[in-house]
């Protein structure tokens, strides 16, 4: 089986990579694993250098001793018989809140389909050594997109995926299809259409001229009050059986990085998750697609 491919920041980082610090005398210092942060990621393959479709994000929130960087020997998690390391740094472990991978920590598999677009879900094994040798560890089950258990499922796949498919496969919340963003004065009209009853929110990430990230507009469905927006499809929320979708991009609708405005959108991309599954409970998603980048008229 050859080795699992790890993104950490945009930082390719081999499985055999490892770190060999050295325990102070006397360090009895122990933790435990309390929960797993997870979703997973479905992107054109152009946007990961056709390396992989699909890709996980996931942290592990611990509570118990105070760590530096240097007290972790080594963060990892395994499914499906497949195994992933985290490429620790500074840019995605804080103590202060007790997160490993807490930023973009981001893995996929070439094992299961050469364009990384099927990934294992069910049971996972997270494990965290420290430098004194004590071992915290934790299962943890990642569902089936749109459920809250794994269902007899062992795999998801992407839209990219053209091998065989059993009955342990489902798939992904697929891409949305980008369609027209007419702007019109101080208001820019922007189209797309999804196909797949998994979806049911998401937002838009805006882009300048030069394809620079510079802000996102607000929720399709607002995660916390469960309204929808008024500015999609006049409030009638997401339209999820291939019609089409409008959402009206205004000033007051978007939230923009330091120094950017809403003259300096040249392009977005769409943002969808699915959520039906927490619909009466806290609102939230498991599954989260891109679509390309949609430049602006």
């Amino acid at each position: 089986m050859k080795p699992e491919c790890i993104i950490t920041l945009a930082v390719f980082a081999l499985l055999s990579c490892t770190r060999s610090p050295v325990a102070p005398v006397n360090d009895y210092r122990k933790i435990s694993i309390d929960d797993i942060g997870w979703y997973f990621l479905n992107s054109p393959l152009e946007y990961n250098d056709n390396l992989c479709a699909l890709e996980l994000e996931v942290s592990i929130h611990y509570s118990g001793a105070d760590l530096s960087l240097n007290d972790i020997e080594y963060a990892k998690f395994s499914g499906g018989n497949l195994n992933w390391r985290f490429n620790l740094s500074s840019s995605n472990f804080n103590d202060s809140t007790k997160c490993i991978g807490c930023r973009y920590s981001r893995f996929y598999s070439t094992s299961l389909s050469a364009n990384g677009s099927v990934m294992p879900i069910d049971t996972y094994h997270f494990e965290v050594k420290l430098i004194n040798g004590y071992i915290a560890a934790k299962k943890f089950v990642i569902p089936a997109p749109g459920a809250t258990q794994s269902n007899g499922y062992k795999y998801i796949y992407s839209e990219d995926f053209s091998g065989p498919k059993t009955s342990f496969y489902t798939p992904m919340l697929k891409r949305p299809t980008p369609l027209s963003a007419l702007k019109l004065n101080d208001t820019i009209m922007a189209s797309f259409s999804i196909n797949d009853s998994l979806a049911l929110g998401g937002w838009i990430w805006l882009y300048d001229i030069s394809n620079t990230y510079i802000g996102k507009t607000e929720y399709f469905v607002d995660y916390t009050t469960k309204v929808n927006s008024p500015a999609l499809n006049n409030g009638s929320g997401l339209y999820s059986s291939g019609q089409v979708n409008l959402f009206k991009i205004t000033d007051s609708n978007c939230m923009f990085q330091p120094g950017k405005a809403f003259a300096d959108i040249g392009s977005m991309k769409i943002i969808l998750t699915d959520g039906r599954q927490y619909i009466n409970t806290q609102l939230t998603y498991d599954c989260r697609s891109l679509s390309p980048l949609l430049s602006i008229n």
